[in-house]
């Protein structure tokens, strides 16, 4: 892998990862073929150094949505069923009912 694509793979990375292992990761990567699958494998190293970032902005995001959505929110959640009076009894269907008018049905 060219000494360019290395270091922008490597710069992907936070800081303190960088601090304590840029330069050997560098290194490695300058040392490997620059195959998809490397290049996916340095991609995923550097988001991974990034979770707990991306984690806490997802919690930060998901606080602010609830304060600015209130508690009317949380109260729209319940559903309610509409159930049929008791006196509305189910009429029978009978097949003749479901089939056209002009159709015959022999057996």
């Amino acid at each position: 892998m060219n000494a360019r694509l290395a270091a922008l793979l490597t710069a992907a990375h936070a800081p303190a990862w960088r601090r304590r292992y840029g330069v050997e990761f560098c290194a490695l990567l300058e040392e490997l073929p620059p195959t998809p699958p490397v290049i996916a494998s340095a991609t995923a190293s550097a988001l991974s150094t990034h979770a707990s970032l991306l984690v806490t902005a997802g919690a930060f995001a998901l606080a602010a949505a609830v304060l600015a959505l209130g508690p009317a929110a949380s109260d729209r959640r319940t559903v309610t069923a509409h159930a049929q009076p008791a006196h509305a009894a189910k009429r029978a269907v009978s097949w003749d009912e479901h089939l056209p008018c002009d159709t015959e049905v022999s057996c």
